[in-house]
Parts: C-alpha cells; structure tokens; sequence
C-alpha cells in the first residue's frame, strides 16, 4: 500500500496530499462527480494491496470510461456530453455539469432557499445569473467570444444556449484536428470565465476582459501543447493561432 504510507487498511481517498499524478488528479474530483450522483468510492477497489479502477477489464483508469459513466448518468437521454482529450478531466467535468444546469450559479442557489444576497451577474451586473447568461449572455463573455473568433480566425461566435456553445466546433470548415482543438479553448474560456466569477463573487477581484482573454490563450496553449501528439508548434504560432496538424 505504497500510496497509502503502508496502512493495510485502505482510508476511502487512495492518496495522501503529498502524493502527486494521477491519482492525485482522480481524488481531486470527488466532490465534483457527487454532485453528479457518481459515487468514486464505487469505482476504485482495493485487491492485493492495489487500486484498481472498475471500469476497466486492466484496473487502470482512463477518462473515456469514465465519460461514458457520465454520459448514461446524465438527468435526460437528450442531454450531451462533449469531451476533449485536449484538457484536464476537472475541466471536462465543470463543462459537463455546465451543461447539465448544475453550476452552482446564483439562481440555481436560491432556487435552492440558500441565501446569497442580490442574484445580479457578478461578471455585468446587468442580468439575473443564470448558466446560460454567464457563458453565453453576459458582455464580458460576449466580448471573450468575439476575441476568440478573431485570434482562432472562426466566424463571429454567435451563442443562445449552452448547446450552441459545445457544438461551435462541429459547424466549422477545414481541418478537423484544427476544431477540435479550438473545442479545447471553448472549454478553457469556460472554466477561466467560472474561475472569475469565483474570483469575483469570493475574492471581490476586479473583472478585467483582457486578462481573462490572456488566461485562456496561456492555459489552452500550456494543456494542447501537452496533450496534443501532433503538436501546436511555439508560442508564437499560438498566439497567430497559425500551425499545422
């Protein structure tokens, strides 16, 4: 029981806070997949002083089990999961529940009798914060939206629901490996909007669109790169958005 320091009776998280990779990364997410009525604990099986992830014949864990867990989990078979190799999974996972109307934005919130106080979009503060408003109604996402069109050289992105915003990628033209890796910044955008919001609504950190524009290039250019076997070229040709796959 290495990870455990040697306890031969297993505590429910197969980690210490020391520890490092992937299971570090598969423990971190447990109170993001409750939320989603996914119990980790069910997953993971300790055998022989090992833990083995269920889902898989090998017991090694692998994300595309676990999209597909998610998949049939989801409230209505009409929902849609879109997931990315391209990213880390907590990001995939804050897109998914994004999705599925279960961020706890301010609505969601008070529809829940918990007291927030005003339930105005901490980002604008023009509209009621709803999902669909912080990623796809409020002005600073407008904003970001436009500013990514240009840099990914994409038409106008142009979103009303939720759904618009995942499926942007399948509706352009030209090199499919090229979409999906402008899927990848969608999702970043997204998960470095939410961020500032908690920033926001938390820290009561001023919102600057710039700075939120430059997150996102700098994070999707640090996970694509890493993740992306045919890789996208220098820094350089990230920011002009110009190489080849």
């Amino acid at each position: 029981m290495g990870i455990h320091g040697g306890n031969s009776t297993p505590n429910w998280i197969p980690v210490n806070k020391s520890v490092t990779g992937v299971w570090k990364n598969i423990a971190s997410i447990e109170n993001i997949l409750n939320k989603t009525n996914v119990r980790l604990k069910n997953l993971l099986v300790c055998e022989s002083h090992q833990w083995n992830w269920v889902l898989e014949p090998s017991g090694t864990f692998s994300s595309k089990s676990l999209k597909d867990l998610l998949s049939k989990s989801a409230d209505s078979p009409q929902k849609w999961l879109v997931w990315t190799n391209l990213i880390p999974l907590k990001v995939n996972l804050v897109m998914w529940r994004a999705q599925l109307c279960r961020l706890p934005t301010l609505d969601g919130l008070i529809r829940r009798n918990i007291l927030v106080g005003s339930d105005v979009c901490p980002l604008c503060s023009s509209a009621i914060e709803t999902v669909e408003h912080l990623f796809t109604g409020c002005e600073i996402a407008l904003d970001i939206w436009s500013q990514i069109s240009s840099w990914c050289k994409i038409p106008q992105l142009f979103c009303f629901s939720m759904e618009d915003l995942a499926q942007i990628h399948n509706n352009l033209r030209g090199c499919k490996s090229k979409a999906m890796v402008v899927q990848a910044i969608i999702h970043t955008a997204c998960w470095v909007l939410w961020k500032a919001r908690n920033d926001a609504v938390f820290n009561k950190k001023k919102i600057v669109t710039q700075k939120i524009f430059t997150d996102i290039k700098t994070l999707s250019f640090h996970w694509v790169s890493n993740r992306c076997k045919m890789g996208v070229g220098t820094w350089e040709n990230w920011c002009n958005f110009d190489f080849q796959m």
